[in-house]
Protein backbone atom coordinates (compact mmCIF):
# COMPACT_ATOMS: atom_id res chain seq x y z
CA UNK A 1 0.00 0.00 0.00
CA UNK A 2 2.79 2.42 0.84
CA UNK A 3 4.59 1.70 -2.44
CA UNK A 4 1.52 2.54 -4.52
CA UNK A 5 0.98 5.82 -2.61
CA UNK A 6 4.64 6.73 -3.09
CA UNK A 7 4.45 5.88 -6.79
CA UNK A 8 1.31 8.01 -7.15
CA UNK A 9 2.98 10.95 -5.37
CA UNK A 10 6.12 10.72 -7.51
CA UNK A 11 4.01 10.50 -10.68
CA UNK A 12 2.04 13.63 -9.77
CA UNK A 13 5.23 15.54 -8.95
CA UNK A 14 6.76 14.49 -12.27
CA UNK A 15 3.69 15.64 -14.19
CA UNK A 16 3.59 18.97 -12.36
CA UNK A 17 7.30 19.47 -12.96
CA UNK A 18 6.94 18.69 -16.65
CA UNK A 19 4.05 21.11 -17.07
CA UNK A 20 5.96 23.85 -15.22
CA UNK A 21 8.92 23.40 -17.52
CA UNK A 22 6.66 23.63 -20.54
CA UNK A 23 5.20 26.89 -19.26
CA UNK A 24 8.67 28.32 -18.64
CA UNK A 25 9.84 27.46 -22.13
CA UNK A 26 6.79 29.10 -23.71
CA UNK A 27 7.03 32.28 -21.60
CA UNK A 28 8.32 35.53 -22.99
CA UNK A 29 9.43 38.75 -21.35
CA UNK A 30 9.94 42.06 -23.13
CA UNK A 31 12.57 44.37 -21.63
CA UNK A 32 12.50 48.10 -22.41
CA UNK A 33 15.09 50.59 -21.15
CA UNK A 34 14.58 54.28 -20.48
CA UNK A 35 17.96 55.83 -19.73
CA UNK A 36 17.66 59.53 -20.52
CA UNK A 37 15.37 62.39 -19.57
CA UNK A 38 11.69 61.40 -19.74
CA UNK A 39 10.17 63.22 -22.73
CA UNK A 40 7.81 62.56 -25.62
CA UNK A 41 10.14 60.03 -27.19
CA UNK A 42 10.20 58.07 -23.91
CA UNK A 43 6.41 57.79 -24.08
CA UNK A 44 6.63 56.62 -27.70
CA UNK A 45 9.30 54.05 -26.87
CA UNK A 46 7.30 52.67 -23.97
CA UNK A 47 3.90 52.57 -25.68
CA UNK A 48 5.47 50.93 -28.74
CA UNK A 49 7.06 48.36 -26.43
CA UNK A 50 3.66 47.60 -24.86
CA UNK A 51 2.19 47.09 -28.34
CA UNK A 52 5.07 44.79 -29.25
CA UNK A 53 4.57 42.85 -26.02
CA UNK A 54 0.92 42.29 -26.92
CA UNK A 55 1.86 41.23 -30.46
CA UNK A 56 4.35 38.60 -29.28
CA UNK A 57 2.16 37.44 -26.41
CA UNK A 58 4.62 38.47 -23.70
CA UNK A 59 3.62 37.61 -20.17
CA UNK A 60 5.41 40.59 -18.62
CA UNK A 61 7.20 43.80 -19.57
CA UNK A 62 10.26 44.80 -17.56
CA UNK A 63 10.87 48.57 -17.58
CA UNK A 64 14.53 49.21 -16.76
CA UNK A 65 15.04 52.78 -15.57
CA UNK A 66 18.11 54.98 -15.19
CA UNK A 67 16.77 58.47 -15.65
CA UNK A 68 17.22 61.87 -14.03
CA UNK A 69 13.48 62.51 -14.42
CA UNK A 70 11.84 64.75 -16.96
CA UNK A 71 8.45 66.00 -18.05
CA UNK A 72 5.58 65.52 -15.64
CA UNK A 73 2.99 65.10 -18.41
CA UNK A 74 5.14 62.44 -20.09
CA UNK A 75 5.61 60.63 -16.78
CA UNK A 76 1.85 60.63 -16.27
CA UNK A 77 1.38 59.30 -19.83
CA UNK A 78 3.71 56.38 -19.08
CA UNK A 79 1.94 55.71 -15.76
CA UNK A 80 -1.43 55.75 -17.56
CA UNK A 81 -0.13 53.28 -20.18
CA UNK A 82 1.00 50.98 -17.36
CA UNK A 83 -2.39 51.26 -15.66
CA UNK A 84 -4.23 50.40 -18.89
CA UNK A 85 -1.92 47.57 -19.90
CA UNK A 86 -3.32 44.04 -19.85
CA UNK A 87 0.27 42.83 -19.47
CA UNK A 88 1.96 43.28 -16.06
CA UNK A 89 4.78 45.82 -16.01
CA UNK A 90 7.71 45.49 -13.61
CA UNK A 91 9.83 48.58 -12.95
CA UNK A 92 13.50 48.00 -12.23
CA UNK A 93 16.08 50.71 -11.47
CA UNK A 94 19.40 49.45 -12.78
CA UNK A 95 22.46 49.37 -12.71
CA UNK A 96 23.70 49.90 -9.19
CA UNK A 97 23.81 53.62 -8.51
CA UNK A 98 21.12 54.36 -11.11
CA UNK A 99 18.22 56.66 -10.38
CA UNK A 100 14.62 57.06 -11.45
CA UNK A 101 13.60 60.53 -10.39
Amino acid sequence: MKKSALFFFISICALLGASSMTLAVGSSVLVVELTDTIDGSSVDIFTNALSEAEDIGAEVVVLVLDTPGGGLQETFAIAEAIDQSAIPVVGYVYPQGASAW
